[in-house]
């Protein structure tokens, strides 16, 4: 009897240690995942951002320019950067998608 328990106690530790090792593998790729689409919408604010204020200072005189530019609120380069990042991670997505079924078929 003792060794069927020590039996069922290594067979236990065997599948407790190979489903650490399995939710370990998975929680490293989704901060992975996280960290690098933070690091593409940062990327695209500050795009975004550079734009705007360029195009700012490109019209100084220009009153019609400055008028319309003060309508825009001021955390647009961090909304349209935010959106563009997830078209892009959308994308990204959809283009893993397809690899996948093409690798199932083949």
């Amino acid at each position: 009897m003792l060794a069927l328990f020590t039996k069922l106690g290594g067979l236990l530790t065997a599948f407790f240690t190979l489903f650490a090792q399995f939710i370990a593998r998975k929680g490293v790729l989704s901060v992975l995942y996280i960290g690098v689409y933070i690091a593409i919408t940062g990327t695209f604010i500050a795009g975004v951002n550079g734009i705007i204020l360029s195009l700012n200072r490109s019209f100084p005189g220009n009153v019609y320019f400055q008028a319309g530019i003060q309508l825009v609120p001021s955390n647009a380069g961090q909304c349209i950067g935010a959106i563009a990042a997830a078209h892009l991670l959308l994308i990204t997505y959809n283009f893993k998608q397809v690899l996948l079924k093409l690798k199932i078929l083949s």
